[in-house]
């Protein structure tokens, strides 16, 4: 029986999501309440209409489970201001898809809650917001009205014009401050920029839109100084903050209206709203836009700078690991007598390394670095021989590998074992030759030590003829047999040599073993 027990996390979500709707429904009636203060054409529709911001955000932030919190403080608002219930559920059915088909469209269409993280997508939202989703709900509550009596036909143009113009101004304006400051991080805001911007919104609501100071008609251009505080939230904070200064300035805006004070204060009430709205929007959508801009302007900046910092980290780790491999290869060529070389044949630049300057006893000032100069070094009976295997490489595109003799500074001469690749460029012309040179100095030393030590004892063993001398491997065989062998023995070279040395026996000591035993 306990699997059909609701567990703890079941209870606090649903007591999360009924606090969620309640909350939300008490918001949207407030915000109602207010609204339907300023209307004018009718009492239902009201050019300012900021619970349409308010219900988009909550769909784009909570998602679509949040319907029933729309409809109930629609319906709420709706039911205490005038109509009946019927007209009231209607108009509210209409609020609720508003949210809901925004919400889905803008989350099909332009990322949901992120829609404020590019131009493109702000531009999204701003057309699904003053298109599909507030066109359903001003065309199905001025139906409403005028199907039940509330509202003449002949009057339907002018109430669908506020009705849809202040939904806008509501989705435009109010969504992006709640979506933003919920979305956004604390961390690493610029407030000392937030604050300064914020107040200058206040300062130019003051001046420009609000009662406090004394109006003329000079003082209405001073509208357009609202263009100042939302380009600097813009260029200098971010989409927050821009999304704020376009709230507060809306607000001053409304103020100055309700006291016929501003620049929209002595227009006819509706009229001077729905332009007050239209100027606020074509002024807050271009500079939110702007600022998202900005925003992932900087974000790439900042992204950029990171990389090309890990970038920089990286290029020193590697260039210390790669001086600490050139010292241990420096080391490594000292210890086995090896350098290398590299001839760039376009530029006829050769670079040696420093176990190549050691092998030749010179230094790179003294180094001319050209082919020349390389050469030079080689003995003059060898230059021939090295040129010609180079001059092959080069015109077969293969390798060579030669030995050779250089003659240092100094005089002395050393014995070198070369070997070099040709690199060539995509239409077949020699570009480069690697090549890499090991000292077998003392290698060729020893072995012509070795060559002079056995010529002295073959004619050594051979002058002798007075004794029998001869060598035989481990095995007993016949390896080599002087003169006095053969005169003593009476074998020639050719007759003994590989032969088993048991021959010199009788047959009864090889029937015996002999020869094997004095082997062993």
């Amino acid at each position: 029986m306990k699997k059909f027990q609701p567990n703890g996390s079941f209870w606090r979500s649903s007591f999360r999501y009924l606090g969620t709707v309640v909350g939300v429904a008490v918001a949207y009636f407030a915000l109602a309440k207010l609204g339907l203060q300023l209307a004018s054409v009718h009492p239902s529709a009201s050019p300012i209409w900021a619970p349409t911001g308010l219900a988009l955000a909550s769909v784009l932030l909570g998602g679509l489970r949040l319907w029933p919190a729309i409809f109930i403080g629609a319906f709420a608002a709706n039911a205490t201001t005038a109509g009946t219930l019927e007209t009231s559920a209607l108009i509210a059915l209409g609020n609720t898809l508003e949210a809901v088909v925004g919400g889905a469209l803008i989350g099909r269409w332009s990322g949901g809650a992120d829609t404020f993280s590019s131009p493109g997508r702000v531009a999204k939202f701003a057309l699904v917001s003053v298109g599909p989703t507030t066109v359903i709900s001003a065309t199905m509550g001025v139906i409403t009205l005028c199907v039940a009596g509330f509202a003449t036909w002949a009057n339907f143009l002018p109430v669908w014009v506020t009705w849809w113009l202040g939904d806008a101004a509501g989705a435009l304006v109010v969504t992006p401050v709640i979506v933003l400051w919920v979305r956004s991080s604390w961390r690493g805001s610029n407030w000392r920029d937030a604050v300064a911007v914020l107040g200058c919104a206040v300062a130019v609501g003051l001046v420009a839109f609000s009662p406090v100071l004394p109006r003329s008609d000079y003082t209405n251009p001073l509208g357009f100084l609202a263009i100042v505080p939302l380009l600097w939230a813009a260029l200098r904070c971010g989409p927050r903050e821009t999304a704020t200064v376009a709230l507060i300035l809306t607000g001053f805006a409304i103020w100055g209206r309700v006291a016929y004070a501003g620049p929209f204060g002595d227009i006819d009430r509706n009229e001077s709203f729905l332009l007050l709205l239209s100027f606020m929007i074509s002024a807050t959508v271009p500079s939110l836009v702007l600022s998202v801009g900005v925003a992932m302007r900087r974000r790439a900046d900042d992204d950029l700078r990171q990389t090309q910092a890990d970038l920089d980290a990286r290029v020193r780790e590697r260039t210390a690991a790669l001086a600490d491999a050139n010292i241990h290869l420096s080391e490594a060529q000292r210890l086995a007598h090896l350098g290398s070389w590299s001839w760039d044949v376009v530029t006829n630049r050769v670079v040696w390394s420093d176990g190549l300057y050691e092998i030749y006893g010179t230094t790179p000032e003294a180094f001319g670095g050209t082919l020349d100069a390389f050469v030079s070094f080689i003995h003059p009976d060898d230059r021939a021989k090295v040129q010609a295997s180079v001059g092959t490489a080069i015109e077969t595109g293969g390798h060579f590998n030669h030995e050779e003799r250089i003659v240092r500074p100094d005089g002395t001469v050393r014995y070198l074992h070369s070997t070099g690749e040709v690199i060539r460029d995509t239409d077949g012309a020699a570009t480069r030759m690697l090549g890499v040179c090991l000292d077998v100095t003392d290698r060729k030393q020893a072995a012509l030590a070795l060559s002079d030590s056995e010529h002295s004892y073959r004619i050594l063993l051979e002058g002798v003829r007075d004794y029998a001398i001869f060598m035989m491997d481990t095995g007993g065989h016949v390896r080599s047999w002087n003169a006095g062998a053969a005169a003593i023995k009476g074998y020639t070279d050719a007759e003994i040599i590989g032969q088993h040395f048991s021959r010199f026996y009788p047959e009864e000591d090889r029937a015996a073993g002999v020869p094997e035993h004095a082997l062993a």
